[in-house]
């Protein structure tokens, strides 16, 4: 039996940004992949993302493959294209069984199985519901007792239960990487640090913390943790078969258990790996000790979730995190020469041009190595969605304009900010960062060598483009 995953390439609304956003492997669908090659079926993993195929080459490819089992992987942001490739499916042989999984579906799966070409929808965490899948579809056996599915079945919707989630995720194999063109995936301009080629990990699933603009459905709110061997096995097998010299920590905060963080940097320090890596953090999840240890294992930079620089804006989205603590983590960074990425968000519920103003303004004055202006975007599964779609603001299901960074219009304003206005100060919270004299001078200061060189030019590209941008509706 023959598989082939998925990950369609991201709407033309993001082109704007894609050079300077990197490109990260497709965790899921690899995970996934390398569960069903242990198993022993043979699977191919299309990563158009990558790959940028039409979809005549599309047609084309699943022709020459000729699979039993489809799975696509979509997000809100390529959803369409996920139908699209669905219907080449159906076109091919409509005896191809489709399988779409993600967030997106997961967040709304009657509205995606309800597609024609689509027949089953995988909610959650998908490694052994589509193992199941694919068994059951060997052995011609019913979809009803495998948990976490929808499909339908004379006319109906048929949803089979919750798939309760995985909580040794020692037992998953290694991402099958070796399906992938490993040399061409790359941090962004931002985190990329290392002259040679970088990879991406993840060591725990879920997140504990309750922000307004977040969706939970697919990892849900409990933690779950790798142990630090089982990790660090992982980074060592692609640093040897991949040549990888940069690792992106790709968890929703990989500093939120401490015991953990401290167990992995102390194996990499004993391992004596040459490694450079990057993670994501909240700024109430660090303090001195921790920072001294990740630098000490190679950590050279870390992404804030600053949001905003306002306390009630703040309050508002639960954040649940200070502007005093967000000071004070920053200055850390700086002590220990680790690199700060920090993201605000304008458009919030309850934002004006007084708060947006006072994010710009705080920006600057912590002062941090990179900083990210974002439109709110209210994703399908967060409160924001639910909160729009009650006061009946939710009447465009045009998704592939659901990116934070996009190229047309705010998809929809919260605040009582317009979305020329959204706009206007979103370019204008990069101007007033990134166009300071005294950020130029010691930018020009800390370029040592030629990748830094070639990131930072990436990164101004995206700006100038950004800032000259006219933005179509």
């Amino acid at each position: 039996m023959k598989i082939l995953l998925i990950r369609p390439k991201n709407t033309k609304a993001f082109s704007l940004f894609a050079k300077a956003g990197g490109l990260t492997i497709p965790l899921g669908i690899s995970y996934i992949a390398a569960l069903l090659m242990k198993k022993g079926y043979q699977v191919k993993v299309l990563d158009n993302l990558l790959e940028n195929l039409e979809f005549q080459e599309i047609e084309e490819y699943i022709r020459d493959y000729n699979p039993d089992i489809v799975g696509i992987s979509a997000t809100t942001v390529d959803i369409y294209q996920g139908f699209q490739i669905a219907k080449i499916t159906k076109k091919i042989n409509k005896n191809m069984l489709l399988v779409i999984g993600g967030h997106h579906v997961t967040t709304l799966p009657e509205e995606t199985v309800k597609n024609e070409n689509v027949d089953v929808v995988v909610v959650g965490e998908g490694e052994q519901t589509a193992l199941e899948l694919v068994e059951a579809v060997k052995n011609k056996k019913s979809f009803k007792e495998i948990k976490g599915l929808y499909y339908k079945e004379n006319d109906q919707i048929v949803f089979t239960g919750q798939r309760e989630l995985i909580e040794n995720l020692d037992i998953l194999p290694f991402p099958a990487r070796e399906l992938l063109e490993m040399g061409e995936y790359t941090l962004s301009a931002t985190r990329k640090r290392v002259q040679g080629k970088a990879g991406a990990v993840i060591t725990s699933r879920g997140c504990p913390f309750n922000c307004n603009f977040c969706c939970k459905k697919v990892f849900g709110r409990t933690m779950r943790y790798r142990s630090a061997e089982n990790i660090v096995a992982e980074i060592e097998l692609i640093m040897d078969k991949y040549d990888i010299k940069e690792i992106s920590f790709i968890d929703d905060a990989f500093t939120i258990n401490r015991k953990h963080v401290i167990n992995v940097c102390n194996l990499l320090i004993e391992k004596k790996l040459n490694l450079s890596w990057v993670c994501h953090s909240r700024v109430d999840c660090l303090d001195d000790e921790l920072l001294k240890i990740m630098k000490k294992a190679g950590c050279h930079s870390i992404a804030f979730g600053i949001e905003s620089g306002d306390q009630k804006v703040l309050d508002s989205i639960g954040k649940q995190t200070t502007l005093e603590k967000a000071r004070e983590v920053i200055t850390l960074t700086k002590k220990y020469k680790i690199s700060s990425l920090c993201g605000f968000m304008i458009g919030n519920l309850g934002e004006t041009k007084e708060t947006v103003m006072k994010t710009i303004k705080f920006a600057r004055e912590l002062d941090c190595t990179f900083a990210n202006f974002a439109i709110l975007v209210p994703l399908p599964g967060s409160k924001v969605f639910d909160i729009a779609k009650e006061k009946g603001l939710i009447d465009d299901k045009n998704y592939d304009r659901y990116t934070a960074l996009s190229n047309q219009k705010p998809v929809l304003p919260l605040s009582e900010l317009t979305s020329d206005e959204l706009v206007f100060y979103q370019k204008l919270g990069y101007r007033k960062f990134y166009f300071r004299p005294k950020y130029i001078f010691k930018k020009i200061l800390k370029l040592k060598n030629p990748e830094d060189f070639k990131q930072g030019f990436r990164g101004l590209q995206a700006i100038l483009k950004h800032q000259l941008h006219k933005y179509t509706k």
